[in-house]
């Protein structure tokens, strides 16, 4: 009897432990199975590259482009025409553009504007007016060499004295007002000095036409003046014509659609300026660059002297890369070394004539012999010609 009601009251305790009542915060029995942990956050697997997200990849350094070697005739023109200052052309006579008119200036742009490029680029480099551009086409057609033997020389048409006046080279050995470089170069730092002074492209103009004395003085007379006024009076006509000339091409060439002239089709090469010391001959530049020796030495007139060795060449920007050298490899040759010029002085030389006879200037023969200005020259004396 008691073992009986000893399992009765056994199964009801199971019963009630059974039951469910409401808790709070009852702990769990050990017998109940522990709660189900939340699911773990998905994760991809690395191994499968198609679904993996994957660091944003980095973009390989972009190659450095090469500078152009061509620019098209039209966009040359567009550079120009963007760059003129003071010039209304609805005001001016195009007719005193003679005798530069629409056909004469369709037949020379093919040759004239590589040459016309780099003088542009090196105005625009200095900030001065465009139409400044167009003074080489008015005084030598843009040739380099224009051909005629007369007192005047190169692509600005420097007198010997002008030239030497602003620190060219101009002798027998050596003529610097052939280099379109040591030109263009001196001719722009003249009209740049002229530029600040005067901040008037037709005084600009007119100095470099008739020379800056003439400027001074007509100044001098009727004051200063606006980039709108009128010129000053006591100016020569021909210089005043000069000026209106300059003006008239400006628009003629700015738009040459509306004035019928004809721009090559083909693009223009860019030129630049190359140390002439261990350049590649002509002949290899002319290989790689796809342009004929012949336009190489129409670009460089200054070449038949001797001394143009030492100088700076302009030759045609063309592609370089490795690809391109192995087709048409262009080593660079260095020339043999040679001894330095010497003079020995002679009775009754002196310093200019020396300096004049080489084609250097008297300053750096002066500068290279370490001698004072007012130095007696011994007969027998040597002194070098170079540094």
């Amino acid at each position: 009897m008691n073992r009986a009601l000893a399992r009765l009251g056994f199964a009801c305790a199971l019963l009630s432990g059974c039951a469910v009542a409401p808790r709070t915060t009852a702990p769990t029995s050990s017998l109940e199975p522990p709660p189900a942990a939340a699911p773990p956050l998905a994760q991809p697997d690395v191994r499968d590259r198609s679904t993996a997200a994957s660091p944003t990849p980095v973009p390989p350094a972009l190659e450095a482009e090469a500078p152009p070697t061509h620019i098209g005739a039209d966009a040359l023109i567009a550079q120009f025409a963007k760059g003129l200052r003071g010039v209304d052309c609805a005001r001016i006579d195009l007719r005193v553009a003679r005798p530069h008119t629409p056909a004469t200036l369709s037949r020379a742009l093919p040759q004239a504007l590589p040459l016309f490029g780099y003088v542009l680029d090196e105005i625009d480099a200095r900030g001065l007016p465009h139409q400044l551009a167009l003074l080489p086409l008015q005084e030598s057609g843009y040739r380099a060499d224009p051909g005629n033997r007369g007192s005047f020389q190169g692509l600005w048409q420097f007198s010997a004295a002008t030239a030497r006046r602003f620190g060219l080279v101009v002798g027998k050995a050596y003529d610097a007002r052939y280099s379109v470089v040591e030109s263009t170069d001196a001719a722009l730092r003249h009209l740049s000095d002229m530029w600040q002074q005067w901040q008037d492209w037709r005084l600009v103009v007119i100095g470099y036409n008739a020379g800056e004395y003439a400027v001074q003085r007509a100044l001098r007379r009727a004051g200063a003046i606006g980039p709108d006024d009128p010129l000053p009076p006591g100016l020569p006509l021909s210089s005043r014509n000069y000026v209106r000339r300059i003006a008239a091409l400006s628009c003629l060439l700015a738009d040459p659609a509306r004035h019928a002239i004809t721009l090559p089709s083909q693009p223009v090469p860019i030129l630049q300026r190359v140390p002439a010391d261990g350049a590649a001959p002509l002949t290899a530049i002319a290989q790689a660059s796809g342009h004929a020796e012949s336009e190489l030495r129409a670009w460089n007139p200054q070449l038949r002297h001797a001394g143009a060795a030492r100088r700076s060449l302009l030759l045609p920007r063309f592609d370089s890369t490795p690809r391109a050298a192995e087709q048409a490899p262009i080593a660079t040759v260095v020339p043999p070394p040679r001894e330095p010029r010497w003079h020995r002085v002679e009775p009754g030389d002196s310093l200019w004539r020396i300096a004049r006879r080489h084609g250097v200037t008297l300053r750096d023969l002066i500068r290279w012999n370490l001698l004072d200005p007012k130095a007696v020259l011994r007969p027998g004396q040597r002194l070098k010609l170079e540094p």
